[in-house]
């Protein structure tokens, strides 16, 4: 039976992509495809023995990772989690260099000292991955926390998977940066699974984005799987963190200096 595939329509009040920075959408979009070749590539590697340790992929969150990290300025942190390769490609890292920290190289960006997915770039202001998620959270907030004692206009950025929330350094984390009014951003991404505990098992709210209510923080749900609206909701965030931002609306500043998104990847 022939089907016949329909383009996704933007979101009402969304900019259209033909409307958009062509060389922005171009590097979005190769960032997004370098992602999804050089995991496929680990993944044949790590079934054929040629990789150590533990292997997580970030297969179909690649809209998530990529279209977040494009919407921040290069001077941002950002506190990425095992399925966001594609925001240490966009910042810079080369795909060798993630295979050499697999490989357990010398020439990874931990010096050889971490054979699994544990890497980062301080220069390119990307915080390593620690093994319990979200622990890459209190991190984040504690880099908002610098940006603002400095008076430096940074924002930082944390993800973290839907599972993640149940843990008790995610709620330290919001309640901290909101009631310091942090330039932070939260990312949850939310695959519906965490390991083999279901979503109906990990929440009672309908959605994760709602939670950030608790905090004094707006939320927002978006598709994990349109990059146009994950960079959309993040530049959002980006702007509302800013210090000139904060400025412009003083009056609301203890509001919209925080922002959490939760990202969901459909079922079908």
């Amino acid at each position: 039976m022939a089907t016949s595939r329909t383009r996704r329509k933007a979101e009402p009040g969304s900019t259209p992509a033909a409307d958009r920075d062509r060389d922005l959408m171009l590097r979005i979009y190769q960032t997004m495809v370098l992602t999804r070749a050089v995991e496929d590539r680990m993944v044949a590697m790590y079934r054929g023995g040629d990789l150590l340790g533990s292997l997580y992929t970030g297969h179909w969150h690649e809209a998530i990772a990529v279209g977040a990290a494009a919407a921040l300025r290069p001077e941002d942190y950002l506190a990425p989690i095992h399925r966001d390769l594609g925001a240490h490609l966009w910042r810079g890292l080369e795909p060798w260099q993630v295979m050499a920290s697999f490989m357990g190289k010398a020439t990874s960006p931990t010096g050889g000292r971490d054979g699994t997915l544990h890497y980062g770039r301080l220069d390119l202001g990307i915080y390593n991955l620690p093994s319990h998620i979200p622990a890459n959270y209190p991190v984040a907030t504690g880099m908002a926390f610098a940006a603002q004692y400095r008076g430096e206009d940074r924002v930082a950025l944390a993800f973290c998977g839907d599972g993640s929330t149940s843990r008790a350094d995610w709620h330290e984390s919001l309640n901290m940066a909101a009631v310091l009014k942090l330039p932070c951003i939260f990312v949850i991404e939310n695959n519906q699974f965490a390991y083999s505990t279901p979503l109906r098992l990990q929440t009672a709210t309908a959605t994760f984005a709602e939670k950030a209510a608790g905090y004094g923080m707006p939320g927002v749900k978006v598709d994990g799987t349109d990059v146009l609206a994950v960079y959309d909701a993040t530049a959002g965030a980006r702007g509302r963190c800013s210090r000139s931002g904060r400025r412009r609306t003083r009056s609301s500043c203890s509001r919209t200096s925080c922002w959490t998104a939760a990202c969901w990847t459909p079922t079908a």
